[in-house]
């Protein structure tokens, strides 16, 4: 069975395939629906268009722990925490340490 909005996404892609919120959207659906892979390679795009994206850094360390990956799952997964603790908005600060805690970092 397709997901529609995973096909909702790819189509907004084909359309736009530089619009990092549609990748990043794609990214978050390919992740619940354990394409961890595809997933990966979406927030990759959606990190190259805006590199300090704390949510983006997030689902990439989500990818690479999922798939068993835990050290490159440590240096996205920093990076998110460094960028919160510069910030002033530390909502997803006790996800990210739950993360590292499981990558051991």
């Amino acid at each position: 069975m397709t997901n529609p909005r995973i096909e909702m996404f790819r189509q907004a892609i084909e359309q736009d395939p530089t619009n990092e919120l549609a990748h990043f959207s794609l990214a978050n659906e390919l992740l619940e629906a354990e394409y961890h892979e595809d997933a990966l390679l979406h927030y990759q795009k959606a990190l190259e268009a805006k590199p300090d994206w704390i949510a983006v850094l997030i689902g990439i360390g989500k990818c690479h722990l999922e798939m068993g990956n835990t050290d490159q799952a440590k240096g996205p997964l920093t990076e998110a925490k460094t960028l919160i603790l510069r910030g002033s908005d530390h909502e997803l600060l006790p996800e990210v340490e739950e993360l590292l805690g499981e990558v051991g970092a």
